[in-house]
Formats: C-alpha cells, sequence, structure tokens
C-alpha cells in the first residue's frame, strides 16, 4: 500500500511513478477517473477497492489509499468493486483485443462484427463493447482507420492508383474515390501528390514533458509530439505521415527553440510561427477554431461543436482534437467535458492539467497587472 513514511509526506511506486508529488498524482488520477491507470485504490469507509478509471462515486480524499494490484489489496483487507472488478486480469481482454485487431487487420475484405467477435469466441455484442471499451473506437471505425493507412502507405510506392487500391485492400474503384473524397476532401492522385511532395525536417530536444521531437515542412511546422523517447516519437511520426519523407536536422533553428520554449512556458509568443496543419478538411477546421481559444480559456467539446456549426459532431469534434499533430501550439488542451472534467489528452492528462494551471495563472497575473 502506498502510505506515507514518517519522515516523508509521500512515498513512490519504484518504476513506475517518480518520487516527487506521488500521492497527489494517484489522487488526481482517480478524481480525473483516468483509466490509464495501472494502480489501485481502496476507500477505507467502505473496505472495497477500485481501478482508477471507475465510474462510482468519488469518495473523499482522506478515505483513499493505493495499491500496487488486487493481490495487496486484498491482503490489506479491501473487498473488490463489483463495477470495475479490478481482480480480474486485465490481460485476458487485453488479448482478447489484440487478436480482433490482427484479425481486422489480416482481413482482405472488411469482416461482419459477427466474424470478428467470433475470432474470439464472443457475441458481437459483447465483441463490440470489449473492443471500444479498450480501443475507444467500433471494430468498423478501426478497419478503416487501417484501410486509411494503407492507402496513405500505398499511394507514393505504386506505379497506378488502381494498384494502390488493390495493394490497401479497397473493394472497388468507387470505394477508393469515396473514401478518399471523405477522408482527405481530394481526390486519389490529389492525394498521392500531396504525399510525394511532403518532407519533413525532424528535431528533438529535452523538456520538462519528456522528449519533444519537432516536425517542420516547407510551410511551417507539421507536428509537435511529446513522448518517453525518440524511437516512439518517431514510429509515432511515420504513422501520422506514413507517406513523408523524413529527415533529421532543421534549417530554422530558431522556431524550433520558439516552440521549446512555448512548451515550457518561458515565451508564449506564438502567433508568428508557421504551422502547416496536415490533415482532413474537418479536422484542419477543428484545429484551426482550437487556435482562436485564448490562453487561460476553456471550451468544452458540445460548445467547439457548435462555435463551427455543427452542434450534432461533438464526438467528431473529440476526436479531431484527439488527432491533432501539434501539441500544445494547437491548443486542444484546453477542450473540456461537459461538466468540466478534463477529459482526454493525447499526452497525458497530468501534462494536460499542468498547462491549464500555467495558462490560468499567467492569465490571472496579467489581469492584475492591468487593473
Amino acid at each position: 500500500m502506498f502510505e506515507p513514511k514518517p519522515e516523508s509526506t509521500e512515498t513512490a511506486l519504484v518504476g513506475v511513478l517518480p518520487a516527487q508529488g506521488v500521492l497527489e498524482r494517484l489522487w488526481r488520477a482517480v478524481e480525473a477517473r483516468d483509466a490509464s491507470g495501472t494502480f489501485l485504490y481502496g476507500v477505507t469507509s467502505t473496505g472495497i477497492y477500485c481501478r482508477p478509471g471507475c465510474a462510482s462515486k468519488r469518495p473523499k480524499r482522506e478515505n483513499v489509499c493505493f495499491f500496487e494490484g488486487s493481490e495487496q489489496a486484498e491482503a490489506a483487507g479491501f473487498r473488490p468493486c463489483l463495477r470495475c472488478t479490478p481482480n480480474r486480469l486485465a490481460t485476458a481482454v487485453s488479448e482478447q483485443v489484440q487478436a480482433m485487431c490482427r484479425f481486422i487487420e489480416s482481413a482482405s475484405l472488411r469482416p461482419s462484427l459477427t466474424d470478428v467477435a467470433a475470432c474470439v469466441g464472443l457475441s458481437p455484442s459483447h465483441a463490440q463493447r470489449v473492443f471500444v471499451a479498450a480501443m475507444k473506437l467500433s471494430p468498423k471505425q478501426y478497419y478503416e482507420a487501417q484501410l486509411r493507412r494503407r492507402l496513405d502507405r500505398e499511394l507514393p510506392i505504386q506505379d497506378s492508383l488502381l494498384g494502390a487500391a488493390h495493394a490497401a485492400g479497397f473493394e472497388s474503384k468507387s470505394q477508393l474515390y469515396a473514401k478518399t473524397k471523405e477522408w482527405f476532401g481530394s481526390t486519389p492522385s490529389e492525394r498521392r501528390a500531396v504525399l510525394h511532395s511532403t518532407k519533413l525536417q525532424v528535431s528533438f530536444r529535452s523538456s520538462s514533458f519528456g522528449c519533444v521531437l519537432v516536425a517542420e515542412s516547407a510551410r511551417g511546422i507539421s507536428a509537435v509530439l511529446l513522448g518517453a523517447g525518440e524511437k516512439q516519437l518517431l514510429n509515432d511520426l511515420t504513422l501520422r505521415f506514413p507517406g513523408a519523407k523524413i529527415v533529421e536536422g532543421s534549417s530554422h533553428a530558431s522556431e524550433v527553440e520558439r516552440v521549446l520554449a512555448a512548451l515550457e512556458g518561458t515565451n508564449r509568443e506564438t502567433a508568428n510561427l508557421p504551422l502547416d496543419l496536415l490533415g482532413t478538411p474537418f479536422q484542419v477546421q477543428v484545429w484551426r477554431a482550437l487556435l482562436t481559444i485564448p490562453s487561460g480559456e476553456t471550451l468544452s467539446y458540445a460548445e467547439l461543436a457548435a462555435h463551427l456549426g455543427r452542434p450534432k459532431a461533438t464526438r467528431a469534434v473529440a476526436s479531431a482534437c484527439a488527432k491533432n499533430p501539434i501539441a500544445v501550439l494547437v491548443p486542444c488542451h484546453r477542450v473540456l467535458r461537459g461538466n468540466g472534467e478534463l477529459g482526454g489528452y493525447r499526452w497525458g492528462l497530468e501534462n494536460k492539467r499542468a498547462l491549464l494551471e500555467r495558462e490560468a495563472a499567467h492569465s490571472f497575473q496579467s489581469q492584475r497587472k492591468t487593473s
């Protein structure tokens, strides 16, 4: 159990979280119902332990303690929550989801939900729930994401559009044209031209957020990615821009340093940084709208959708925010759930919280100076 030592107010789970502020971070994850957390928490007033993403009523902070796993929690006398079932091995669900992913990826044509479910011995409805809970998208949406990724991979290297369509797994020429129009707002030929012309220069920096990758095209900054290391970030960049030619080094070192200063909060003047927003027309529309949210302010996903004149597109707006490749400069961290909760963040809820707190503090200081 994570409890403070007598000589200290905090302790840490070695190898998982840094020592500084660990209990506060664990509690914040419980407050945010961050399902990505690998620890468990117990509630002393009820004798029940839960996963951090459990939807049950939040306990009082003074009644909460933390555990590495279910064995530790039960050894301390706690019983598992019936809602989030923290005692069930997540690996079983993970293996089922991975098997469904592999089945979808290997399918030459889009498989039915019944076929996907049958590959792991589940009913279609159960398979859908398990898959969506783990992947945050349906099996059909996952198949389309794979189809889109394969198309971007094949278009630059195949001799013909039909060859690219066949290699990617499209069922017909009409499907190819319909999907490229839906995804990219262009024809297959126009998409191929974009992929052939995209060259990204990549630089790496260290920051308080970890490793930072800055990718620039000839038109401006195309990606600012945060992560644990260069290999992970390069893989992320390749998945986002599969047809791009990626080279290391920057011809605009001063701009890279300005990006880093913006991340660290030492320089908030980012308006003149050129951005090259590479995405679908709807994604670019959402990202441009994000640029209009002032520092220190926030919107809900529903408010952002209404601002775009698409009040019923809340989920699509949230999806576009999640796919934003330019961290902080395109401030998707300023969008919250309708109830004020943080919601998701591609680069971690702790980073989202830290960014919002920093911007709110700076806004408050600016108001005091002008009053």
